[in-house]
């Protein structure tokens, strides 16, 4: 062609070229941008509640540990909530506090900074495993489950459920000391003075933290409403914290049994594990009013789970096994043992693959254990100074006990599926052995640690128990995927093998059959489940109605210590619910210490702990003998006599 080659660039249009970083950085200062008009705009429509979620779905676009979108999903929840618990401790002092626009904004540009240095593509295809149909539909039978109860639906009958559990209260009242100081409340002391009380101050909340910020996010940044209306909210914390955990549990298990894990095996483990939770020995944990407890259990679900099956990216499994870590040590610091020891396994196991990468290892080390150490060291100086370690390791408290039988059942078909499955079972059954002796040693090292010091085992003992449980429920998937296929096509098992599923299939037979007893004398009474009287709404706080009937009617503008002397008795934990709804918990501490006894306290004696304990006091009461006594005592007490006796089966329209 005539003149071919000879075409000027300014006649083509060609454009110079732009190297890929510059590109980066073009698009990274636009999503900045867009990472703070973002919040600005939603909080300006009141819409600030979108946030957390595009949060979640922009860290889910970048993880590539998985092909599948439970793993991603699950994976960038746990960054997510381990990063947030760290970042407390900027928040808390910071002026801004909780207010959504500026935690968004940086939480947003931090992950725009975080996927340009990366320099990795968004996923936007996402891959679905059958088995994963699971995890909605055990979400969905703990909902239906916990629902059931409290179907009525007023605020009442949901308070009713969890009313019973007097730990729960504690936990509100973190809550909601953390939504008025803006921060945890142990670097926000001055400010939740009034409303918590030093014992407190340090106790682990990275938990109510978290769901504090999720509720700012909710109401916009507004102020904190009325106790009543903070109530609320934490009770759908409460409910959303029970189905999380169950539908971690059906991901967890699905995770460690791996491929070929068909959904015949998937939907039997995902139900069992649920009805574990919300009928079975794990429901005391409800029950109880051990919510951070809750939280934390889903929390080592997820770390046991990617110890066990890693993550294909050395990167995100170093960074999403520290951010687990330290949610743990800042949610429920008593799970941290069993989540240490799995850990250093794992670097051990997986130390070829970790000495790539040794650089950010080390530096991950290091960063973790310096934020874990904040909470750990701030409550274990708390503890030792109130009562010391051995003294609350060994304390009772109110706790339904775990059935030895289950355990064993359990462990029975891992060590049969383990063991007498076809060919070896590698390293994650390797882990998943790792995980179960860490739990069950630290189970067993608390027990005789109790039989020795007071000759039976207790509270902490059965807290410990539960951590066995969670781990044997996550490792039936692989168990059953393994011995399957010998059950159908029975093939040569011999030797100590074979002995081994013999004996642990025996075990299971004999503790599904004819319960074993505990080996240590216990503390409680081993009953049977309570799955069947939650279900008829025969486990709900009978005087539920008459905490929120005197919180409604009795109003405590002054700020008072409110101690309510009701006819049908309870007063002690009638006035604690009160108190903490009230936000005066405090000046009622000391005189709860001094009410928890088996017999009620005379009139006389209540003016005689007032004199001692000068403070200002509102004491409801219809009792005529108190009022008297009361009356008699004049000037010499600060006390406000409310006449009213609430109605403990009261339903609040409100």
């Amino acid at each position: 062609m005539k003149g071919a080659g000879l075409v000027s660039p300014a006649v083509t249009g060609e454009v110079p070229s732009i190297s890929p970083w510059s590109l980066r950085l073009r698009w990274a200062l636009a999503g900045i941008a867009a990472s703070w008009l973002l919040p600005v705009v939603t909080h300006l429509i009141g819409i600030d509640w979108l946030l957390p979620l595009v949060l979640l779905g922009g860290t889910t676009t970048i993880v590539r540990g998985s092909r599948f979108v439970a793993d991603r999903v699950v994976v960038a929840g746990a960054l997510l909530f381990g990063a947030t618990c760290a970042a407390g401790l900027l928040i808390s002092v910071w002026p801004w506090h909780l207010h959504p626009v500026p935690v968004a904004g940086t939480a947003l540009s931090a992950l725009v900074v975080l996927a340009t240095v990366r320099g990795v593509p968004l996923s936007l295809t996402p891959r679905f495993r059958l088995v994963d149909i699971t995890i909605p539909l055990s979400a969905m039978l703990a909902a239906g489950i916990a629902w059931y109860p409290m179907r009525a639906g007023s605020f009442t009958a949901r308070f009713a459920e969890v009313a019973g559990g007097g730990d729960l209260a504690a936990h509100f009242m973190i809550f909601d000391g953390i939504l008025g100081a803006g921060g945890y409340t142990f670097l926000q002391q001055d400010a939740v003075s009034a409303s918590v009380p030093p014992a407190f101050l340090n106790y682990p909340q990275g938990g109510h933290f978290v769901v504090a910020l999720l509720d700012a996010f909710a109401r916009s940044g507004g102020a904190r409403p009325d106790g009543l209306t903070t109530l609320s909210d934490f009770l759908w914390f409460n409910f959303g914290s029970l189905v999380l955990l169950c539908a971690v549990l059906a991901w967890a298990a699905n995770r460690i049994a791996g491929p070929g894990f068909r959904l015949m095996l998937a939907l039997p483990v995902g139900a069992l594990a649920t009805a574990l939770v919300c009928l079975g020995d794990l429901q005391t944990v409800m029950r109880c009013g051990f919510w951070a407890e809750l939280v934390c259990l889903s929390l080592l679900v997820v770390l046991a789970a990617v110890l066990i099956r890693p993550l294909r990216s050395t990167g995100e499994q170093i960074a999403v096994m520290g951010a687990l870590f330290v949610a743990i040590a800042y949610t429920y610091y008593f799970v941290l043992p069993v989540a240490a020891v799995a850990v250093l396994a794992f670097l051990f196991r997986y130390r070829s693959r970790l000495r790539r990468r040794w650089l950010l290892t080390a530096a991950s080390v290091v960063v973790v254990a310096g934020l874990s150490a904040v909470p750990v060291v701030l409550n274990v100086i708390a503890v030792q100074r109130d009562m010391g370690t051995g003294t609350a390791l060994t304390a009772l408290g109110a706790i339904d006990p775990m059935s030895g039988a289950l355990l064993l059942a359990f462990a029975g078909i891992i060590v049969a599926g383990l063991f007498g499955g076809r060919g070896r079972f590698g390293p994650v059954g390797e882990m998943l052995l790792v995980v179960l002796v860490a739990a069950g040693g630290y189970a067993g090292a608390i027990g005789l640690f109790q039989y020795h010091t007071t000759g039976f085992v207790s509270y902490y003992y059965e807290k410990a128990l539960h951590l066995v449980a969670v781990v044997l429920v996550i490792g039936l998937g692989l168990a059953l995927r393994r011995l399957l296929p010998n059950l159908l096509t029975p093939g040569r098992v011999r030797g100590v093998r074979a002995a081994l599923v013999c004996l642990a299939l025996t075990a299971t037979a004999v503790q599904v059959f004819n319960p074993l007893h505990s080996p240590l004398p216990t503390a409680y009474d081993r009953g049977s489940s309570l799955g069947r009287l939650r279900l008829k709404g025969k486990l709900a706080e009978p005087h539920a109605g008459g905490m929120i009937e005197t919180v409604l009617r009795v109003p405590d503008p002054t700020g008072r210590t409110t101690i309510v002397l009701a006819s049908f008795g309870d007063e002690t934990f009638v006035s604690v619910w009160v108190a903490v709804i009230q936000r005066d918990y405090p000046g009622l501490a000391a005189w709860r210490d001094w009410a928890s006894i088996a017999r009620r306290r005379t009139p006389d004696e209540l003016v005689a702990f007032l004199r001692a304990h000068p403070g200002r006091y509102q004491v409801v009461t219809t009792d005529r003998a108190q009022r008297a006594a009361l009356l008699r005592a004049g000037d010499t007490l600060d006390v406000e006599v409310v006449a009213f006796d609430p109605n403990p089966k009261f339903v609040s329209s409100w």
